[in-house]
Parts: structure tokens; sequence; C-alpha cells
């Protein structure tokens, strides 16, 4: 274990895997951020720092690298890779962080890749965490890019190059019925188009300089993450294939904030919008944020930092009751 003035690394055992754990504690009693990443198979610890400046005073923050993404792939190379294997060890650290830190309740925070776990486990275990809040929610990767490709289409015919037009047509049927590593070549082209034509971030952050900030920091950390996206592939692939929340119970019995950045083409807001409409859950909020992309985190960090604390504040409060 590693100990900074407001910092402690280590790696836990879970499952078979040694598991890279980042936390920055807090007042005994505050609630505790469970952080879960994005790819799937890109560590985001490396950002840290940056929740740290936003939230440090009104929660103890945990961030873990998943298995296959970031140190935890570093020292466990050859961990397989299941949708199940991942919440199994998400539950292993809740379980931890409860046994540290009792009385105090956790929310879970997913991005992206990380809104497929959390929102699985906070419909399956409801009772071990205070309120789930995911950032940038997958609902069905097929219908996010069914909505920003409609929005691309539209685009082309309106003002596209005739290369453009012809690139685009080239790649039908997209989304394809079948996720693969052509699909996912698709799909980097059509990103590229929508950049192109507007259909992008809204504030891209220069990675290097953001990550360079961080005071845990390794050399190996950016190659980790591209090798952990590479590594992640096949299960990407099965997951947009497979993954569709609309399938599972639409009865959350936990808190749930949706945050979603109005101009986010990832996770496109439309089938987010849809989905927000038919669950019901003890309370339910969906903020979509203007000029946002999805990262919210980082386009508007002070709107976003003051959601949730309003989630944190809430949490705490219940607690006591």
């Amino acid at each position: 274990m590693k100990q900074a003035q407001n910092w402690i690394e280590e790696f836990i055992p879970l499952n078979g895997t040694e598991t890279y754990l980042l936390t920055l504690p807090a007042a005994p009693g505050k609630p505790v951020v469970l952080f879960l990443h994005g790819g799937p198979g890109v560590s985001e610890s490396c950002f840290a720092y940056a929740y740290h400046d936003m939230l440090g005073d009104a929660c103890t923050l945990a961030f873990y690298d998943q298995r296959g993404a970031g140190r935890t792939l570093r020292r466990n190379p050859d961990a397989p890779l299941s949708i199940g294997l991942m919440l199994h060890d998400l539950d292993g650290v809740i379980k931890l962080l409860k046994k540290r830190f009792p009385g105090s309740p956790i929310v879970l925070l997913g991005h992206s890749w990380g809104t497929v776990l959390g929102a699985l486990y906070a419909l399956r275990h409801p009772e071990r965490i205070a309120r789930y809040i995911g950032v940038g929610q997958v609902v069905s990767m097929t219908a996010a890019e069914q909505a920003s490709t409609a929005a691309l289409r539209k685009a082309l015919a309106e003002r596209g190059t005739p290369r453009d037009q012809a690139r685009f047509a080239s790649m039908q049927p997209y989304p394809p019925d079948h996720w693969d590593k052509k699909g996912l070549r698709h799909y980097a082209a059509m990103t590229k188009l929508r950049n192109k034509y507007g259909l992008r971030e809204p504030n891209p952050v220069p990675l290097i300089p953001a990550v360079r900030r961080s005071p845990t920091l390794q050399k190996r950390d950016l190659i980790d993450i591209i090798r952990g996206n590479l590594t992640s592939t096949p299960l990407l692939c099965a997951c947009m294939n497979v993954f569709d929340l609309t399938r599972f119970s639409a009865h959350w019995r936990v808190p749930a904030l949706f945050i979603q950045g109005a101009r986010d083409h990832i996770t496109h807001l439309a089938p987010v919008e849809r989905y927000f409409d038919r669950i019901d859950a003890p309370e339910k909020q969906l903020v979509v944020m203007a000029d946002c992309g999805h990262s919210p985190m980082i386009d508007r960090p002070d709107l976003f930092a003051r959601h949730i604390r309003e989630q944190l504040a809430k949490a705490e409060k219940e607690v006591h009751q």
C-alpha cells in the first residue's frame, strides 16, 4: 500500500486478480463515491485528482481499474473478461469499502461502459448502495448509433461532399446486425464523419496535459490505457451485440440520477430519455447538460459537481434518518 497526503494506492485480491484501487479519503461518515470507468478497458484513475478538486471535501472517492484495464491488466495480463466476473469484482470492492468506511453510504457512479456494470449492479443489489449515478448512460449501443447515424445522414444530405456521401453509403447497413472488428472499424469511420460535420464533442480536452497533472501518474499508464482498449475489444463487441437495458426490470429500488450531455453522440440522448420515461424508482432524475458531450464532468465541471453534491447531501441525510 502506497500512501501520500490525500491518496492511497494499493492492490487488493479479488476473485483471482490483484486489483488496483485508489482511494482519496474524506472526513469519517461522508459518503463514499465508487467510480466505474469506461472503455471497457480504459482506466480513468489518472483523473481522480480532478474529481477530488470538485468533490473532495464532500465524499471519499474510490477508483479501481477493472480487470482488463490499467494497472490491474498490468498485474493480471491473462485474467478472463466477462460482465459476470466484473460484477463479482465490483461486489468485492463494495464490500471492502463498507468494511473500511462503516456508516458511510456508498454512491455508485458509472461513466460510459461503467454504466453497464453500475446499472446492472444497482438493479441486482440495491440494498448495498445508497444511490446510483449514470454519466453517459448506456441503454443500447445499437439504439444510440441509430440515433447518431440519423443525424449524420441528415447532415450529409444537406451539405455532404459526394466523397463523404459515398463513404457513408459504402458502410450501410449501419449499425450492423452483429458487431465485430469490421463493425468497430465502421464505428470509427462514422465517428470521423460525425466529427467532420459538427456532430462531435463540443469541448475536446488534450489528453496528455490533463493526465500529466495526476499525482499518481506512472509512465506506463498511457500504454496501459491503449493496451486495455485493445484487450477488451471482444468484450466490447459482446456488449454491443447483447446488452440492452430495456430488457431488464424497469423497477429500480434505489434512487437513480442520469447525467447526459446534450451533444453526446456516443451514448445518444434519445434512447436514454425513452428509458428514463419508462422506469420507476424511489427517486429518479435526468439531467441534460447543454453544450456537453460524452464527458460532462470535463465539459462543465462546475455544473457537474453541483449535481453530484446534491446527491451526496441526500445520501448523507438519509443515512442519519
